[in-house]
């Protein structure tokens, strides 16, 4: 029942292509489609091939018109990786070149150190170097087993290998390496020549996390507490096991800050940043700099640009949303007043829903946020003056007769108007403010009847209606019998519409 698959997976869909794309560079061919395959490679693998070849110099640019460079001929002529074959070159150059084959042969090879039952060998590249260095003795050490036949069959390999870069004898002609003959061998160097080979897997260990890295390619690795390497606050990592998110760290080597400033300081990114920082609840600006996904340093910006200082800004109102931002009462009723005219008349009012707010963010509210970095300011801007900014002055007198903010009322009270209902604007007013008055007033020009909410004595609604001429017919008596007794000092007339309004009370013991 089991069967056997219908075909294998081809090795060219999941494979490392830089050995490839290297090969038909040196053939001056950029495209893998100019060519007939069985399975064609990816276009996105081998697009990453290039980007890794041109970062060890073996392109001119990781585009299509890149072009294999002299240095890439001399990797090509190789028998490695490109990786190693750009590690043992740039040895050679550096007066490293015994090193440099040393770690390209022990890492052609399967690994030379085995941990010791359950406990994985250390993932430092120096042990393994030191291994090969002179007559050293090998058997158990770095609390490792070392095969001894594996490390005879590196020797050979590097050897060899020194042999073929100093004697020129590679197919692309000679190699100006052939003065530097072996070269000294500094095991401190070994960082900084997995750097060079592997410049995506520069590593930076996360703050406050044990034994996890952050690659410079993005990706997140790890080392087993107890390792040799725990603490180094920078790796240049050879080899990784495992999947994503977090890989594996099995080779790798300390490298230090300087290093990586000296060997890819062309590469690294230095980049003012201004944003919103949650903690300080403001924008906090700062020069950063990087090499890919870590960051190297960060300091802070004293004198950051204005108007990124207030692109941030708006960037934060926009992500909380118009309801969160800090308005001051008056600038909350000029909205709720705006959002009524404009419901009845959308053609000349703006719109000031919370969608349309964010969206003219940086018009309305940009100019007046100069010095302000922080939601403490931001509270303290005039945010009625910046709504207001969107009524133009020709209108502004009209808004005041279509939306007034109070209203007079018979007893000669100005009572504000409640707008938070665009659809039915309220006036709450105690009953007897209102005798005399014989219909429901009207806004924006008589064409929008008033809620009323005609309150006791006590402030309580006693009747909601935009009817007021139906209630003084009807209802009125109904609740004048209800409630004189209970509030005998206060009038309750037969004719509501003939007695004087008043606000107050009549005195005790009259």
């Amino acid at each position: 029942e089991h069967g056997f698959l219908a075909s294998t997976r081809p090795e060219i869909i999941d494979a490392d292509l830089s050995s490839l794309a290297l090969e038909l560079a040196d053939a001056g061919i950029a495209d893998p489609r100019q060519l007939r395959w069985l399975d064609a490679p990816r276009t996105s693998a081998f697009s990453q091939a290039r980007t890794l070849l041109a970062q060890l110099g073996a392109l001119t640019d990781d585009g299509p018109s890149g072009r294999i460079t002299a240095h890439g001929k001399r990797m090509a002529a190789l028998p490695l990786a490109p990786r190693l074959a750009h590690l043992l070159l740039v040895a050679a150059d550096r007066g490293q070149l015994v090193l440099g084959a040393a770690i390209a042969a022990l890492l052609e090879e399967r690994d030379v150190l085995r941990g010791e039952g359950f406990v994985r060998a250390p993932a430092d590249m120096r042990l393994r170097t030191e291994l090969l260095h002179g007559d050293r003795e090998v058997g158990s050490a770095f609390g490792a087993r070392a095969d001894r036949d594996g490390v005879r069959r590196v020797r050979q390999s590097a050897g060899d290998l020194v042999r073929r870069v100093s004697d020129g004898s590679t197919k692309s002609g000679s190699t100006d390496s052939g003065s530097s003959g072996g070269g000294s061998w500094d095991d401190a160097e070994v960082g900084t020549l997995l750097a060079l080979a592997f410049p995506d897997r520069v590593a930076q260990r996360r703050a406050g996390s044990e034994g996890r890295y952050l690659l410079r390619n993005g990706s997140g690795a790890a080392l087993p507490k107890g390792d040799s390497l725990y603490d180094e606050p920078y790796l240049a990592v050879a080899e990784l096991e495992g999947q994503p998110p977090e890989y594996r760290i099995v080779r790798a080597a300390p490298l230090s800050l300087d290093d990586i400033r000296a060997d890819f300081g062309e590469q690294l990114v230095r980049e003012s940043l201004v944003a919103w920082d949650e903690r300080s609840r403001g924008v906090k600006a700062i020069q950063r700099t990087r090499l890919g996904a870590i960051t190297l340093d960060e300091k802070p910006q004293r004198e950051p640009d204005g108007e990124s200082v207030r692109n941030a800004l708006l960037e934060q109102l926009e992500r909380v949303g118009a309801s969160a931002w800090p308005w001051r009462d008056g600038a909350q009723k000029l909205r709720e007043r705006l959002s009524f005219v404009h419901h009845h008349d959308a053609s000349n009012w703006p719109d000031v829903s919370d969608a349309a707010l964010v969206e003219a963010l940086a018009e309305w509210l940009g100019p007046h946020l100069d010095g302000v970095r922080t939601w403490a300011q931001l509270e303290q801007v005039d945010w009625h003056e910046a709504l207001f900014s969107l009524v133009p002055w020709s209108q502004r007198a009209a808004l005041e007769r279509l939306a007034p903010t109070h209203l007079e009322v018979p007893s000669g009270s100005r009572i504000a108007l409640d707008y938070s209902e665009p659809t039915a604007p309220v006036l709450a007013v105690k009953l007897q403010e209102v005798f005399g008055w014989t219909s429901t007033p009207m806004l924006f020009d008589g064409r929008v009847p008033l809620t009323l909410h005609l309150l006791s004595p006590a402030q309580r609604p006693v009747q909601v209606t935009r009817d007021l001429a139906g209630f003084w017919r009807n209802s009125y008596f109904e609740v004048r019998k209800e409630l004189r007794g209970r509030y005998p000092r206060h009038p309750w007339p037969d004719d509501p519409l003939t007695a004087e309004a008043t606000r107050r009370a009549k005195p005790r013991g009259t």
